[in-house]
């Protein structure tokens, strides 16, 4: 067995070594190109929302659309933890209000006067 064959079968989190590698190398460069870095914890935040997104989207994304197949993986990957800061933040905004237009009151949110 050679070593790149050794690589192959390590696992982390159930990803392979190529998909961690291509989270890094995206992060990396999503790093490299943001006009503003902000401060330590933004960046951080950003890291950690791309990275996450990559993980839990990536096979989401595949299976989603009949014309990617696993060889397109890791641009789904980049893809993801480029949008993955977006995608959290747009959520941490927009959803508190969408499950209260859902689940909420009927009155439009207010509270019943007493």
């Amino acid at each position: 067995m050679t070593y790149f064959d050794a690589l192959g079968l390590v696992s982390i989190l159930g990803q392979d070594l190529r998909f961690w590698g291509t989270v890094m190398i995206a992060l990396f460069l999503k790093w490299l190109f943001t006009a503003s870095k902000g401060t330590l914890k933004e960046s951080l935040a950003g890291i950690v929302a791309g990275g996450v997104a990559a993980y839990y989207g990536v096979d989401f994304v595949v299976r989603q659309f009949d014309g990617l197949t696993v060889d397109d993986r890791d641009i789904v990957v980049i893809a993801l933890v480029f949008t993955g800061e977006h995608l959290v933040r747009t959520l941490a905004i927009a959803g508190p209000a969408i499950i209260n237009s859902k689940f909420g009151p009927s009155n439009g949110g207010k509270k019943d006067a007493d």
